[in-house]
């Protein structure tokens, strides 16, 4: 009996709730400390409050009696001066010499007042400057637990979605999709979740063939293996490409919290002509966790799924090419999301094998929900049969091409599209990839992909491909 398998989906399920609940741990951990630091400073505060009301209580009970005392030795001093007046004291000499010395005393208890109600004065101070150092603990206190609150919110609401980004609602300041009549510049999404069906080598050979029918080409390459961008730029170029931070992950990271961010500046010619790439490098599964945490706990300026729809559908990119490739990797990550909510349509590379052909149901149905939460314009362009046993189909994948054309038609509520040219197994591809570049005019298969890429263009509205020699010089990259 088969051992039961994971499914890409049921993985990165897995390691996003080990990840997101390790940041919930840590996050309750960070403010359970700053909380206790700030307890702390409270009780400091009362404390020194405490004795201070002390102090001042001492002081002030000072003052009284500093005040009785004073009282006193003006009534006695009174008192004698009536006497002197009437002349009735029988020791006059000693009386004045205890005046004298009252008189000192009285000045000295004056002073003594003086200091006493200055010290009070600087205490005063002093509570008025600890009240309002309480006060704005207090404050911080509550601001602190008001975004511990907001953040274990957001924890939870990223716990319960699992994974699926795909499924949350659309902000009210996303992009607006530009519709293709405004655009002139299909983007078209190359993507099957079963990996290793040769969505890299149709993407660079299709995009060849393209810029060969006189079509200005842009490829992406999203795939963290970055398999597209190795068949296009030298080794020497890559270094200098990661080290000026001119790569996708970069700009993705950039326009996140920028939306100044030019995706056009990223863009890098090839050694074919009409054909331009933004390259990538295996640093964008870094990228791919920094966004998805910044998306999950909502700490960045944008919504990280719509980046490369805001890039594509820009003028200065859309008036510089007439089709755009996106090389998707085989799973829904943030790159794999940005490739769907900008493109217009999805090219599915599979081959003829039976666990191939019936995940592509499963698949549809996937992409059937997120045309219904992200982007309502996604259509089909259609299913190419890759590494197929040769270029005619035999009996059995003739059988399966058809139980993949009405099960299809059955889950998508449409017919697919089934390309009529098959890309059959052949090692001469893989010697061109072994050298490091696409197929050329002297290849076998090279009319296969010039077919393809002519029934592609059939698949496309021709407003949107076709454009004038005057529009085009005006117009270089």
């Amino acid at each position: 009996m088969d051992q039961p398998r994971w499914t890409d989906l049921e993985v990165i399920k897995l390691i996003l709730g080990t990840l997101v609940g390790a940041i919930a741990a840590i996050s309750s951990f960070v403010w359970w400390l700053v909380n206790y630091w700030y307890r702390k400073k409270h009780q400091t505060i009362e404390l020194q409050n405490r004795s201070l009301q002390q102090l001042l209580s001492k002081a002030e009970a000072d003052r009284d009696m500093n005040r009785d005392e004073r009282q006193r030795i003006q009534d006695q001093l009174l008192r004698i001066e009536e006497d002197l007046k009437e002349g009735t004291h029988p020791r006059l000499s000693v009386l004045k010499e205890r005046i004298e010395e009252s008189r000192d005393k009285l000045c000295q208890l004056h002073e003594d007042s003086n200091e006493r109600e200055n010290q009070l004065e600087q205490v005063r101070l002093n509570l008025a400057e600890r009240g309002a150092e309480l006060e704005s603990a207090v404050v911080q206190i509550e601001e602190h637990e008001r975004r511990k609150k907001v953040h274990a919110h957001r924890i939870q609401r990223a716990l319960k979605l699992e994974g699926l980004i795909w499924e949350a609602h659309v902000p009210h300041h996303a992009p607006p999709f530009r519709p293709l009549s405004d655009r002139r510049a299909p983007i078209i999404s190359v993507l099957n979740l079963k990996g290793g069906v040769g969505k890299t080598t149709l993407t660079a050979n299709l995009g060849t063939q393209l810029a060969d029918l006189d079509r200005r080409v842009l490829l992406v390459d999203l795939d963290l293996q970055g398999s597209l961008t190795n068949l296009f730029i030298k080794d020497e170029d890559h270094k200098e490409l990661y080290d000026n931070r001119k790569l996708i992950q970069n700009y993705l990271d950039q326009a996140v919290d920028q939306p100044t961010a030019k995706l056009m500046e990223y863009v890098q010619p090839s050694l074919e002509e009409n054909l331009h790439l933004i390259a990538t490098a295996d640093t964008l599964a870094y990228t791919e966790m920094n966004l998805t945490l910044k998306w999950l706990l909502r700490t960045a300026r944008r919504d990280a799924r719509f980046l490369l729809r805001k890039a594509l559908h820009q003028k200065q990119v859309t008036r510089n090419f007439d089709v755009i490739l996106l090389d998707c990797p085989p799973l829904l990550n943030v790159s794999c999301v940005n490739a769907l909510v900008a493109s217009d349509y999805v090219l599915i590379p599979m081959m003829p094998s039976a666990q191939v052909t019936n995940r592509i149901a499963p698949f549809l149905k996937l992409l059937q929900t997120f045309r219904a939460n992200l982007n309502p314009d996604l259509k089909i362009l259609g299913v190419v049969a890759n590494r197929t046993t040769r270029t005619e189909l035999t009996s059995e994948e003739r059988a399966r091409w058809s139980t993949l054309r009405d099960n299809s038609k059955d889950v998508w509520g449409e017919d697919v599209y089934l390309f009529e040219t098959n890309i059959r197994q052949n090692t001469e591809i893989r010697k061109n990839e072994d050298a490091r570049r696409p197929l050329g005019k002297s290849d076998e298969m090279y009319p296969t992909f010039r077919k393809l890429a002519e029934e592609v263009l059939q698949r496309l509205p021709v407003s949107a491909t076709q454009k004038t020699v005057s529009q085009r010089e005006g117009s270089a990259v």
